[in-house]
């Protein structure tokens, strides 16, 4: 593994919490959940969109500008690379990226969620998943006509570029989408014009879960996302992800996470952070 993340954080800064310019000497990435003022990155100031990424290389001066009344919420990660080509890439990268769309933001989440979690090998995951992250930004800004493809691990999937089938990211992308909506097997199963058992093994082989327990991951996902960085209430949630029923939400959640939706809320509101072994380097920046 050639990236070694050593922060990570989900920010909500208010109008106060204003960040100076300053630099690293590491890479830095801003992703953008709520928009709200501009981010600065090398001298130039980037109006703040949803699912957009800021990518700040080493060295770059950048600040972060949050504007009234709403605050701006991001997931942010600072890493290094030993890899000499990746960091090309990085210094190659448009400073802003602003349609990087669901695929990313859930790898970063996950990650995020790895770092929360601190389960074995946790750290190992992190750093595969934000590699992943940057070698798609580097894709989409080389290719930005190529549609989003599920770029490092699908649910279940731990495989960085894994080549998929383009029916079946097409599924995929469709189930990501489309999730709040009641979607059947064999409604799946009919768009690439096979049956459902075979459907459900040709799937299984290319994203490493069964279709249906796909569906759910991105649910799950949605929800756990939601419950995070809105006020909506639980029912609410349910049905806007697609579960149908508040009960069988709440028994699946809990299934999963080991707590309840309220509880999940209480611990993943507002500002997380999460440091890893930083290796001697200055995590939050020089001034300028």
């Amino acid at each position: 593994m050639n990236t070694n993340v050593l922060w990570m954080a989900k920010c909500c800064y208010s109008y106060e919490d204003s960040i100076p310019p300053h630099y690293h000497n590491f890479p830095h990435l801003i992703f953008v959940l709520e928009p709200s003022g501009t981010i600065e990155v090398d001298g130039v100031s980037y109006p703040s969109v949803a699912n957009a990424v800021y990518v700040v290389p080493e060295g770059i001066i950048h600040a972060i500008r949050p504007a009234t009344p709403r605050s701006l919420k991001t997931i942010e990660v600072k890493f290094i690379t030993s890899s000499p080509k990746l960091s090309g890439e990085i210094r190659s990268l448009p400073r802003a990226i602003l349609r990087c769309g669901q695929v990313v933001r859930g790898e970063l989440e996950d990650a995020f969620e790895e770092g929360l979690n601190k389960s074995i090998f946790y750290q190992e995951i992190m750093d595969s998943k934000i590699e992943g992250v940057l070698f798609a930004l580097s894709r989409m800004a080389r290719e930005p006509d190529r549609p989003e493809r599920p770029v490092s691990s699908a649910p279940g999937k731990s495989s960085a570029f894994t080549d998929i089938r383009p029916e079946f990211a097409n599924v995929a992308e469709d189930m990501m989408r489309f999730h709040d909506r009641h979607i059947s097997l064999s409604e799946l199963a009919s768009r690439v014009h096979l049956n459902e058992a075979y459907f459900s093994r040709a799937f299984q082989q290319q994203f490493g879960v069964p279709p249906i327990q796909f569906l759910l991951e991105v649910r799950l996902r949605h929800a756990k996302r939601l419950l995070g960085e809105s006020d909506l209430t639980v029912s609410e949630i349910a049905y806007k992800c697609g579960f149908g029923s508040v009960h069988y939400f709440s028994r699946f959640f809990k299934k999963r996470e080991q707590l309840s939706p309220t509880q999940y809320r209480e611990k993943h509101r507002d500002t997380h952070y999460i440091e890893l072994d930083n290796k001697g380097y200055r995590l939050f920046g020089i001034p300028v």
